[in-house]
C-alpha cells in the first residue's frame, strides 16, 4: 500500500452510489479522498460514514456545464486547498 501525504487524494467520481461508494468507505481507512458525485446531500451523508471524515473533502459535478468548466472548478478545488490528486478512479456511469 503506497502511503500519501497530508494534501494528495485520491478522487473517485460517482461516488454517491454503487461501486463508487464502497471503495470510498474501504479506502478511507487509509487514504485522502475527493468524492465527487451530482448530488451534496449523498455525497455529504457518504463523507460522515467515511473513516477520518474530516480528511475527505467534495466535489459536486454539475453535468449541465461544459467540460472545461468542471475542469476549471477541479483546478480550482486544487489550488485553493493546496492539494494533488495523486490518483483517479472512474466510477461514475458504472
Amino acid at each position: 500500500m503506497m502511503s500519501l501525504g497530508d494534501n494528495e487524494f485520491v478522487l473517485i467520481t460517482g461516488a454517491s452510489g454503487g461501486i463508487g461508494s464502497r471503495l470510498c468507505l474501504e479506502l478511507s481507512k487509509d487514504y485522502n479522498l475527493i468524492l465527487s458525485g451530482t448530488s451534496l446531500d449523498k455525497l455529504e451523508n457518504l463523507r460522515r460514514q467515511c473513516n477520518r471524515s474530516d480528511k475527505h473533502l467534495i466535489w459536486v459535478v454539475n453535468l449541465d456545464k461544459e467540460r472545461l468548466e468542471l475542469e476549471k472548478s477541479i483546478f480550482a478545488l486544487m489550488r485553493d486547498k493546496n492539494i494533488i490528486i495523486n490518483s483517479f478512479i472512474h466510477c461514475a456511469g458504472i
